[in-house]
């Protein structure tokens, strides 16, 4: 799991795109200024973005604009196809990737036409034939305009995008700040909302409410830095943010499904 603003690197530098298999993906809120874009295979997987969640099930295809804040959660076994492109590798190919902040539609389709050409993409990714980075932009170009006519048909005039600008200040504040006893009254304070409108904005935003995301991003850290066997977990539950053993025990096994190690 990754939450805040996504900063991605890439194989190749001059090829920023990437296009995997992955196996049960769950991961926190977050952004990035790539597209990413979704083919569930198997199973059925949770994609939440602009406050709304959709149960993707095999064939279908889920979206995540540049800029889009969005996480994904499981609803049991699930095998995907994901790709991650910069949207200046095809600009040119649909107004969707030039205006992102203006693309307010939905953000799922079926996947019958959409779907075989992120196969071939993959496929393209997996064999690396002659030419194969100018056929993964073709293809691409041409899964963009399938995705422009059948979520964004008119994209101009559609919002300003300011609740999504205050939900990623909220966001970047919390990274910055989660060792710290934080409220969700400061944090709200920071964006410029009362609590009450905070609240009723940060939860849908994200898949869950303030105290969990908080929690979230401590135990995170917590993880990282228990891969190091002389960190002793007493020290390292409060030196990132939790004031008790037991409050940072029970935060841990329901993010990951079991006690820190002893």
């Amino acid at each position: 799991m990754h939450a805040d603003h996504e900063i991605r690197r890439y194989e190749n530098a001059q090829f920023p795109y990437s296009a995997h298999i992955s196996r049960n993906m769950q991961f926190m809120a977050h952004w990035h200024d790539e597209v990413e874009v979704l083919l569930v295979l198997e199973g059925q997987l949770i994609l939440g973005v602009n406050q709304k969640e959709i149960l993707l099930g095999p064939g279908q295809i889920g979206v995540s604009a540049s800029q889009d804040i969005h996480y994904y959660a499981r609803s049991g076994e699930s095998t995907i196809i994901i790709l991650i492109f910069r949207p200046e590798l095809v600009r040119d190919a649909a107004e969707w990737l030039t205006y992102p902040q203006e693309a307010q539609g939905p953000r799922s389709l079926p996947g019958d036409k959409a779907g075989l050409v992120i196969r071939q993409i993959h496929q393209e990714f997996t064999d690396r034939s002659q030419d194969w980075e100018q056929a993964v932009l073709g293809h691409t170009a041409v899964l963009s305009t399938l995705i422009g006519r059948a979520l964004f048909p008119k994209t101009s005039g559609i919002g300003t995008g300011m609740q999504r600008l205050r939900m990623q200040k909220a966001l970047d504040y919390l990274a910055q700040n989660f060792r710290e006893d934080l409220t969700m009254e400061q944090v709200a304070s920071q964006v410029a909302l009362s609590p009450w409108a905070f609240s009723h904005q940060f939860s849908p935003t994200v898949g869950m409410h303030f105290r969990a995301y908080l929690n979230g991003l401590r135990v995170q850290a917590a993880r990282r830095l228990l891969t190091d066997p002389s960190r002793k977990v007493i020290d390292v539950a409060h030196e990132c943010g939790f004031t008790s053993l037991r409050s940072f025990n029970r935060a841990y096994k329901a993010l990951l499904g079991a006690p820190p190690r002893g």
